[in-house]
């Protein structure tokens, strides 16, 4: 048959097979997630407290444009669970900011990337997030300024120990703590301890 189409087949059945083709490819993606409908909200969810413009992340994931160049590897990440980044051990109870993936918005995910990374239709885009400018979790009551590092261009990583004397009164309990960074371009990771 294959030989005979090649070889003799008459225009009408070229076109005829062509759009059959054409039809069974969007047939194989129909009902596939879409990054306006399906994709979109996880990410606004999850990871665009870091992925968007003037954050730690590399890219910003807010906008279809943004998000599709980077598809096969946010495939990846996700799928072994390296992003969003959440070390805490479920075990051990749960946290209100808890930024990982459950099983249904990883496979969504996948799934958006392996049908290709649809955009889908505009109208079901949600509205992107706002978030405040400067400290995020609003004005602190005490600023530690630590050393200014210094960072070559070339070379490896650097992991300075930086210590700081919070000197608190006794008694004083942590509700939260945030890191500015003075260049977001070099500081990537930050394991932060406090003790007594």
């Amino acid at each position: 048959l294959q030989t005979v189409l090649h070889v003799n087949c008459c225009r009408p059945i070229r076109l005829a097979l062509a759009a059959a083709l054409l039809l069974t490819g969007v047939q194989a993606t129909a009902g596939a997630p879409t990054f306006t409908q399906d994709v979109a909200p996880i990410f606004f969810e999850k990871c665009a407290n870091c992925h968007r413009p003037g954050e730690v992340a590399p890219m910003s994931l807010l906008t279809y444009d943004e998000a599709r160049p980077w598809a096969k590897s946010i495939h990846r990440k996700v799928e072994s669970r390296e992003m969003p980044p959440w070390k805490a051990d479920p075990n051990y109870g749960s946290f209100a900011n808890d930024i990982s993936l459950s099983q249904e918005e990883i496979d969504t995910i996948l799934a958006w990337v392996d049908a290709g990374a649809p955009r889908g239709p505009v109208a079901d885009m949600p509205k992107v997030p706002s978030f405040p400018e400067g400290w995020q979790l609003g004005e602190p009551d005490y600023i530690v300024e630590l050393p200014e590092i210094h960072v070559e261009a070339e070379g490896p990583d650097t992991f300075p120990n930086l210590d700081a004397e919070l000197n608190l009164p006794e008694g004083t309990w942590l509700r939260a703590v945030e890191v500015r960074p003075g260049s977001r371009e070099v500081l990537h990771h930050l394991v932060s301890f406090v003790s007594t």
